[in-house]
Formats: structure tokens, sequence, C-alpha cells
């Protein structure tokens, strides 16, 4: 009896040790149990955003709202020869989403009646345009300037966008001098000469103002013109290497931090191809610290860029330079930062 006992306990040990060992062998394969295709629908959603699919939420019900007033006035206009829209946008061939969509961009309203910046008609397109992508797993791409497909859509749209622009829409703070680039500009020409020579823009400015003349009517020195960010920069206290060809590049850079699309970064920096502007292209020290937290195994967060320090340098420039002898300034600002081109 007690051999077969200890028997029977040999097998259970053994047994127990092959489960053991199993277990760790599992642990250690070289490659993961085959996942499913829920699981693959996951990883393909996860590249979108939850502010992408907010937006996107918004202008689809923004649509349907559209789309319901729209029957409901083509119903009682017999004679315009319209027909109603009944499809889901996710139903709709390519050339209805050309015919609905190029309607949608030219009537769309705000809720009070206004009209809608081009930018937003534009981002508008570019998330229903992520909508079928993304959910409805469809290969359309609506922004196209070629044109090829969706003709009457980009044609809309471009129009309404220039209209827009002309109108003077969706610019910010127009009334404001020190934010509105445009009225800048009005504030500088009302204080120029009549007459100015070599048709120059950049004039030198006068030591006292002569009444609403602030510049005489002869062009700013080169030297002096091509130093001005580099003086700004060194009056604040910042160490480094600064042309006016820096605010070209941190123009770009900024712009593809912000997830600018890389043709609204062309024609905002002027550049004739991607190539020319993708060198202007340059991460930024929050970026790369970023990075080496991700790399030392730190959990990624959002990205902030702390200008504080810098702000505070700025603004005790713009307090010294009040109380000195300059008589005029440009102020320019943003949201961040503000700076005050001064002349003696």
């Amino acid at each position: 009896m007690e051999d077969s006992s200890e028997d029977e306990s040999a097998i259970f040990i053994t047994q127990s040790q092959r489960s053991e060992n199993a277990a760790a062998v599992e642990e250690e394969q070289r490659f993961r149990k085959p996942i499913t295709s829920v699981e693959c629908e996951k990883f393909e959603e996860s590249w979108v955003s939850d502010s992408s699919r907010r937006k996107w939420a918004w202008v689809l019900k923004v649509f349907d709202q559209w789309m319901v007033e729209r029957n409901k006035a083509v119903n009682e206009m017999s004679y315009s020869g319209e027909p109603l829209i009944n499809e889901n946008l996710d139903e709709m061939s390519e050339e209805q989403l050309d015919f609905v969509l190029a309607r949608f961009i030219a009537e769309v309203r705000k809720e009070d009646g206004q009209e809608y910046p081009g930018k937003t008609l534009y981002e508008m397109i570019s998330s229903i345009q992520t909508f079928l992508r993304v959910k409805c797993k469809r290969n359309v791409t609506l922004i196209d300037k070629t044109g090829c497909k969706f003709r009457s859509l980009n044609s809309a749209l471009n129009f309404q966008m220039k209209e827009k622009a002309g109108q003077g829409i969706g610019l910010v703070n127009l009334t404001s001098v020190e934010r509105c680039p445009v009225e800048l500009y009005k504030k500088y020409v009302s204080h120029v000469p009549k007459e100015i020579s070599d048709n120059a823009f950049y004039l030198r400015a006068l030591p006292k103002p002569k009444g609403d003349v602030w510049y005489y009517n002869k062009a700013m020195g080169r030297e002096t013109l091509g130093n001005v960010v580099k003086n700004i920069m060194r009056r604040a206290g910042f160490e480094g290497h600064f042309t006016n060809h820096s605010l070209r590049r941190s123009c770009a850079t900024r712009l593809y931090e912000g997830g600018v699309p890389e043709q609204v970064i062309l024609e905002t920096t002027g550049h004739r191809s991607c190539d020319g502007v993708r060198e202007y292209k340059c991460t930024s020290s929050t970026f790369k610290r970023k990075a080496r937290k991700i790399l030392q195994g730190a959990t990624p967060k959002r990205a902030e860029i702390d200008v504080k320090e810098k702000n505070e340098k700025v603004e005790k420039v713009l307090d010294e330079n009040q109380s000195e002898d300059y008589n005029q300034s440009v102020v320019i600002s943003t949201h961040s930062t503000k700076i005050v081109i001064s002349y003696k």
C-alpha cells in the first residue's frame, strides 16, 4: 500500500510540474495568441482623437438639420426642380456626395443666421471625410483641388472660402488694432507721407511726428530693416542666432505642431512645393523633451509650452521702452506673445 501511495504522489507531482512548465513555456512564447477582428477594429479607430469624433458628430447633426429644412423648402417651391435628399451620408454614392455636399456648403449657416467662416466650412468637409473613412470604411478624398471626382463640392468650397475671406468673415478681432494685421496696416498707411520716393513700403521714422505724418518719405536702411528681429530678441534677453527669416521658420513649425494641413501651411508661408516648406519644419524643445520621457519609460502626456518666463522678459523690455524716448511704435500681439517695434 505504501508503494502505491508513493507512486500516486509521484504521478501527481509530475503532472503538476508539467502544468507549470507548460504555463512557463506559454509565457515565454515569442508570439501572442491570435487576435480577433473586434480587436483589429479598435486598432484602426485608435488613431482618431476624441476631439475629431466630437467634431464629426456635431457636423453630422448640423447636416441632418440642414437636410430636413432643405427638403421642407424644396416641397414649398414646386418650381425649383431640386430633388429631395433622403439618404444618409454613409449610404450616398460619390456622385450623390458631390451633389449634396456642394449644396450643403453653399447653404449652411449658424443657428442665429450668421455666416460660417471659410475655415469652418473647410473643417466641416474635412470632418465628414474623416467620418466616411473611419466609421464607414470608405476610401474617399472629398477635398481635392484637382476636382477629379468631387468637382462640384470643391468648386463650391473654394468659392465660399474666397467670398467669406473677401467679406472679412472669420478674421480675429477686426476692430482691435493690436490683433488685426489689416487694421495695423491701415494705421501705418494713415501716418506715411502722401508722396514716397522709390515706392518704398518700410519708411524711416521721424524723430518727432509732424501732425499725422510719422515717417520720412525715404525707405528704411537695408541693414536696419534686416536686423529688426535680431534687435528685438537681443533686447528681450534671448541668446542665439535670430534673423527676419526666423519668423518664416517659426511660422511653419507652429502650424505643423498645431496640426494644420500641409497645403494650408504651403499657402501661408508662400512656398511653391511641399519639399520647400518641409525644410523649415523643425521640432520644438517641448516635443524633444516629450520624446526623451517616452524613451525613458514615462507615460506620455499632452505637450504644454510654458512661455511665462519669456513673456515676463518681453513685458519688461516693453516697459523700459515706454519710459524712454521712443515716440512711435507698432504693436503686434498674439495670445501668448506681444512684440513692439519702436523707432527713435
